[in-house]
């Protein structure tokens, strides 16, 4: 029974030595969210390989409470938990405060004005060959954009102290693939959202 007791106690010790290792430039945080915002524009950036959408915002505290509520109903957190680095950009985002964009996107198309290879001639719709990606809870998530719909893309981080001009405040950045290193054609991108709005 002793021998049982020891090699418990090691392999309890040994499992905390590696996290405590694993974490060790890194601080446990929880934060909820500040506020969320509306979209009313979109800036949309045609690039050589990417799209990036720049959203303009505004706050608005009745939309904010609703958002909460809309959340709260579907039983999504609105607060944070997790490891950061105590240095660099992740702690420069939680000291510029975490907010949330509430974009509830229902459409993305990206149609090429020109041929892009033998499946797309021009006029027929990329979403089979892009993919989105943005930041949530302070991570970079990517999908593709084949068999988008409502509830594929709800919410972004944003930071309002930052720069909001980059995808990676609050912004979707569509792409090819890694690894595809064509540059994307002309084309025309269509975004539509639960709220009504339509952006093109």
């Amino acid at each position: 029974m002793k021998k049982y007791f020891i090699l418990f106690a090691l392999s309890t010790l040994t499992m905390l030595i590696s996290v405590s290792c694993e974490h060790a430039n890194q601080e446990f945080v929880e934060q909820g969210c500040s506020a969320l915002y509306k979209v009313n524009s979109v800036q949309i950036d045609i690039l050589s390989h990417s799209i990036e959408i720049s959203p303009e915002l505004s706050f608005d505290r009745a939309f904010d409470k609703e958002s909460r509520q809309f959340y709260n109903n579907i039983d999504t957190s609105l607060v944070f938990k997790g490891w950061i680095n105590k240095r660099g950009s992740y702690r420069e985002h939680r000291d510029a405060g975490w907010s949330l964009i509430d974009w509830r996107l229902t459409v993305i198309d990206v149609k090429t004005l020109e041929d892009f290879d033998a499946n797309h001639p021009a006029g027929s719709l990329l979403n089979d060959v892009i993919e989105i990606v943005y930041f949530y809870k302070w991570s970079a998530l990517s999908t593709s954009l084949n068999g988008f719909q409502y509830g594929s893309l709800m919410m972004t981080d944003y930071y309002p102290n930052r720069d909001a001009s980059s995808y990676t405040n609050g912004g979707i950045c569509l792409r090819l693939p890694d690894g595809d290193i064509r540059a994307l054609p002309k084309c025309e991108v269509t975004i539509e959202d639960f709220f009504g709005n339509r952006f093109s």
